[in-house]
């Protein structure tokens, strides 16, 4: 089926897309869930084959894709390895399931991180629909439809509300800076990451078929 993939559906919803897709380069113990958690395996992946020092220190709820695992699994690797730093990569819809153990972290002081690759949707999800379900929505789009140049829900706000230091990364280019800021942080900090929905994990392969049917672009 290799050669038969269908390509990303349009959205339901028309809004632009104004955010770079990031590319990032990270070091450290880290933490993934949902969707968006197989981008941040492959990055972890990638460093684990080429850096010794890299094992042990990859915590995943794997292919079950546990949204809503990654930061409350972060807080933990972060009380059991303090001397670590600890960084939960996640997907918007994930961070969300369990955004109240900022307040853990942030109470506790316990110096887990985040970076949020927010796309304003529940990206596997979309993924699927897209090119499987003609781009039919499932209510997987996250954001406010009555208002779609806002970004709903506003991590930045919520963040300083638990009194975390959050900053929202619109452009590839300001990536690297930012992430030198979270890591040079002792405390909660938290990288909000926008991420076209239109960005979708590959390679994946389809419900029911073999790795014979894997699709790559």
């Amino acid at each position: 089926m290799q050669g038969t993939a269908l390509r990303p559906a349009p959205s339901r919803y028309t809004y632009p897309r104004k955010y770079d897709s990031p590319a990032l380069e990270l070091e450290g113990f880290s933490c993934k869930s949902g969707g968006l958690r197989l981008l941040a395996d492959r990055i972890k992946c990638q460093r684990a084959r080429t850096d010794p020092n890299g094992a042990r220190t990859f915590v995943t709820s794997a292919d079950l894709g546990s949204m809503g695992f990654g930061y409350p699994a972060a807080v933990g690797a972060k009380v059991a390895r303090p001397d670590k730093e600890v960084i939960d990569i996640d997907g918007d819809g994930s961070f969300l399931m369990n955004v109240q153990e900022l307040a853990t972290a942030h109470i506790e002081g316990i110096a887990a991180k985040a970076i949020i690759l927010n796309n304003q949707h529940r990206g596997m999800v979309v993924q699927w629909e897209d090119r499987f379900h003609g781009g039919n929505r499932g209510h997987t789009f996250l954001g406010d439809p009555k208002d779609l140049k806002r970004i709903y829900p506003d991590y930045v706000q919520i963040c300083k509300g638990f009194g975390v230091t959050c900053e929202r990364v619109t452009h590839k280019k300001d990536l690297r800076a930012a992430i030198g800021r979270l890591l040079a942080s002792k405390e909660v900090y938290v990288l909000d990451v926008m991420t076209p929905y239109t960005e979708h994990v590959l390679p994946m392969i389809p419900s029911g078929r073999t790795y014979k049917d894997i699709i790559t672009e």
